[in-house]
């Protein structure tokens, strides 16, 4: 069964392929889709441990790897 922070990184997975090029803060990601903002930060961070999303040099914006 899928958990809170799975079904969040799914539907964030679906925002970025939708919009190529989105960056977002982690906070702002949590805003725009309507999640609980640890939830979120725990989603992007398993995203970005599996290299799907990327931080920025600063570690504020995430974004879509290369693939």
């Amino acid at each position: 069964m899928p958990t809170a922070v799975d079904r969040a990184a799914a539907r964030i997975r679906e925002e970025f392929d939708e919009m190529p090029g989105l960056a977002l803060t982690p906070e702002q990601a949590a805003r725009f889709l309507g999640l609980e903002e640890s939830i979120a930060r725990s989603a992007v961070e398993h995203l970005v441990v599996t290299g799907w999303l990327t931080k920025g040099r600063r570690g504020a914006q995430i974004g879509r790897a290369h693939v």
